[in-house]
Formats: C-alpha cells, structure tokens, sequence
C-alpha cells in the first residue's frame, strides 16, 4: 500500500503492479517484478564480487568519499558517482585480469561478507583542479613533493606551482600489513586514513630554501592517523604507514587537492604500491565467490552472524 499524497509527487509504497519512491526530491515509478530471478551465471558472480567491493571501500572512506567529487551533491550526488564510476573501472579491470590470466594481477575483490576493503586503484574524487604538489613514490609507499628547483624558496615554489593560501591537500590510502602471500580465503585488515595538509597564509612569502624548510614551514597539518612532526624536512614526504592508525606499509594511495570553503577538486585515481597480495585475484574470483552460492547461515547478529 502506498503512503504519502500520489498527486502531489510524495507517495512512497506500492499501488497494484507500480512502485513509488523519491529521488533527489522528485517521485520516481517501477512496475513491480512479481517474479524476481536470482541467477549465478559467472557474470553475476563478477559483477557481485565487483559492487562489494566498491561499497566496503565507500564505507570505509566515506568521510571523504561523500564530498570529493565536483560539481556533485553532498552526500548522495557524490556517493552515486563514486559507486558507478568505480564499478565500471573495477569491472573492467577484472575482466581484462580474468581473459588475460596474468600471474601478477593488480586489482582485488573483497571475499564474500567481507568486513574489510581492498586495496585498488579507485578513482577517490573528480574536478577541474589539477594536483601537482605532490606524487607518489610506489615503491617506497611515500607521497612526496614535487622537485623544487636548486635554491629556490618557499615562496617562489608556491608561486611557480600557482598554489595559494588555504588551498588542501589531502592524503589519502588504503593500507594493510605487508604479508608476502596471498591468501584467497580470508580479506586482510584493510584500514582507509587520510593526511590532510592546508598551505599556510605565512608560506607564500616565506623565504626560506625548499632544502632547509619543514612541513610546518607550508602546512597546517590534521591527520586521522599518526600526526607528523612539524619540524620534519620536507624532503622526508610521507610514508602510507603514517597516516592509518595501524601503521600499515602497503596498499593504495591518493592525493586529492581542493580549497577552503569551495567545492572544486582534483581528480585522482589511487596508485598500488606493489603487486597485490590481498583480496581474491580476478582469475580466482568466480571459484571464490561459487562457494557463497551455496550458503544459507545469516548475516545478522540475532541469528548467530558475526561480530
């Protein structure tokens, strides 16, 4: 039965073989499927396996996740565009893991009832800026600057990157604990932290060296994990174990540039550090996820789920 006034566009419900809801303040209508299908094909598999694993990486990330892309409403424009447009990347990264049978495959999904995400290299955020104040060092799981040129001053830096007062950078990972084996049964502890570091009004006349100067010298800095010395040189940059409160070493990571009070981004795609070993691989995942096909035990803690 449907509640609400139909005429007035705020009935929610059903009314024979139609379906109201709303949707960005509007009333929205489906016909109801008297008969809903549950079919396992292998591309129900993937496509299951690929929407968990972009909602536990959302969930996890979501004090960023739900205002980082531009132009979109806050939370749920954003949340939608972060959903679909990293089903579509992920999917199409474990298709072309699947057909290519690669030994070192780069993308992971979470296992089925998973509660952790997965390292990947999810688009965190779109925009018009571009951020070029920092890049990441892979290898060594560290964001660093960019070069400063020999001698060259804090001001002169700023001002040839075009980067002004109370603009934002934000550091962002995914990280987990460097274990050297895959494991297709179980996720590893996957935790999402963030650095976030604000130019200071004092940095853009600031004459010291970028040799000499320190993150204090730039940056207001606020973290959700380990806050880093002010005092710490800039050429030390920072590593993806400094900003998730496990100290984690490995996994994703990004930098997201925005500015106070404003609503324009950069847009930024996560860079792996290293070849994945955690999470299920794509050629592993149809076998994996087959295995949920044929479980009946609940979810819910009532009923005897997991805590």
């Amino acid at each position: 039965m449907a509640k609400g006034n139909l005429f007035q566009g705020m009935a929610r419900g059903k009314v024979g073989d139609v379906v109201f809801s709303r949707l960005n303040g509007e009333q929205i209508s489906r016909v109801r499927n008297r008969n809903p299908k549950n079919p396992n094909t292998n591309a129900q598999k993937i496509q299951r396996a690929v929407m968990a694993t972009i909602l536990q990486a959302y969930k996890a990330g979501s004090v960023i996740f739900d205002h980082s892309y531009e132009g979109k409403s806050v939370p749920a424009g954003s949340q939608r565009a972060f959903l679909s447009t990293n089903m579509r990347k992920l999917r199409e990264q474990v298709l072309a893991e699947i057909n290519s049978q690669i030994a070192n495959t780069t993308a992971s999904v979470v296992t089925p009832r998973s509660i952790y995400p997965v390292p990947n290299g999810y688009r965190i955020s779109e925009g018009s800026l571009i951020q070029n104040l920092f890049t990441i060092d892979a290898g060594n799981s560290k964001f660093a600057l960019v070069t400063a040129n020999e001698g060259e001053t804090v001001s002169a830096f700023l001002s040839r990157l075009n980067i002004a007062a109370g603009e934002i950078f934000t550091l962002v990972g995914f990280a987990v604990p460097e274990t050297g084996e895959r494991s297709n049964l179980n996720n590893l502890t996957c935790l999402f932290g963030f650095m976030r570091l604000t130019v200071k009004e004092s940095a853009i006349s600031e004459e010291k060296t970028m040799a000499t100067a320190t993150f204090g010298d730039l940056f207001k800095i606020d973290s959700s994990g380990a806050v880093i010395e002010s005092s710490r040189s800039l050429s030390q940059g920072v590593l993806l174990e400094e900003i998730n409160i496990g100290f984690y070493p490995v996994g994703a990571m990004g930098v997201i540039r925005s500015e106070e009070n404003s609503g324009l981004r950069s847009t930024s795609d996560m860079v792996i550090t290293e070849v994945a070993d955690w999470g299920i691989a794509p050629p592993n995942l149809v076998s994996v996820w087959s295995q949920e096909s044929g479980t009946t035990d609940s979810e819910l803690i009532l009923e005897g789920g997991d805590i």
